[in-house]
């Protein structure tokens, strides 16, 4: 059941960080698509011990304990928003928790650990997927969704939001999981089809439930390219008992990108110069 504030009434920019945060009482697009990725991660929890890393304000680690977990810790640094955490929602089988990602120490272990649009938000994800990989059973496995960046259009994006500190092409996601996991599986997070329009963007508000989110696995390849997705969504098995070394594939910004970018700008540029030749001609 639901305790404190009244469903419907604003939780305030205290709880959400003026939006950074979505909440059950703003039940708009951005809450709905949030709440699908929990939906998608049902299947996986009946039964078993989750860790709701980065639980926000609450609803998502709530929905997991009402899917039949058998245990669901949230946790997230924010003590408002674990305080409205333990305010709102009670369940005998749900608790809260303030802690760090970066340094996290919750007694284990979890069979899931569920992380939706967080990683982003860390310096560095190393230190949570090392601990994620201790906290795991053999058979554990870890749900994670991050923002897509398939290009500098979308990399630019990311880095004018102050709080996404970490914005990461898929393939370094790849490979960054692959170092703690021995299989990872990609999935894109897209509406049913009755929610695009003709100019193939979402409506947006037309959308009133997870419900209407649909999720497919797809190749590495295909959520690298122009697939549209709302999320980056992976799931990865088999935390590998000792960690793999970086690979450079981490490190390096695809040059595709930068390639795309400067033809895009000489382009632009050289029209520019033609126009204003002729112009002056």
């Amino acid at each position: 059941m639901t305790t404190g504030t009244a469903v419907g009434e604003p939780a305030g920019d205290d709880v959400t960080d003026a939006g950074e945060r979505v909440c059950a009482d703003r039940a708009d697009f951005g809450f709905f698509a949030h709440l699908s990725i929990y939906r998608f991660a049902r299947p996986h929890v009946a039964g078993r011990r989750v860790l709701d890393a980065g639980c926000g304000t609450g609803y998502g680690a709530h929905d997991l304990a009402l899917a039949g977990a058998a245990a669901v810790l949230g946790v997230d640094a924010s003590d408002r928003a674990i305080a409205f955490c333990r305010d709102r929602y009670c369940h005998p089988r749900l608790a809260f928790e303030t802690g760090d990602l970066m340094a996290l120490a919750v007694p284990g272990p979890f069979d899931v650990v569920f992380c939706s649009n967080v990683l982003e938000h860390l310096p560095d994800p190393d230190p949570f997927l090392e601990a994620v990989r201790r906290l795991l059973t053999r058979d554990g496995l870890l749900v994670m969704a991050v923002p897509p960046v398939r290009g500098l259009g979308e990399w630019f994006g990311n880095l004018e939001n102050p709080y996404h500190l970490t914005n990461l092409p898929p393939e370094v996601w790849r490979a960054k999981l692959d170092r703690f996991f021995t299989a990872v599986q990609g999935y894109s997070h897209g509406v049913e089809p009755a929610f695009i329009g003709a100019d193939q963007q979402i409506r947006r508000a037309a959308v009133t439930s997870a419900a209407q989110f649909r999720f497919a696995a797809e190749t590495l390849e295909r959520l690298s390219g122009p697939l549209p997705t709302i999320s980056l969504i992976n799931v990865a098995t088999g935390p590998r008992s000792v960690t793999l070394p970086r690979t450079h594939v981490e490190d390096t910004l695809p040059i595709a990108w930068v390639e795309a970018r400067i033809r895009r700008d000489f382009g632009r540029l050289m029209a520019f110069k033609r126009r204003h030749g002729a112009a002056a001609a």
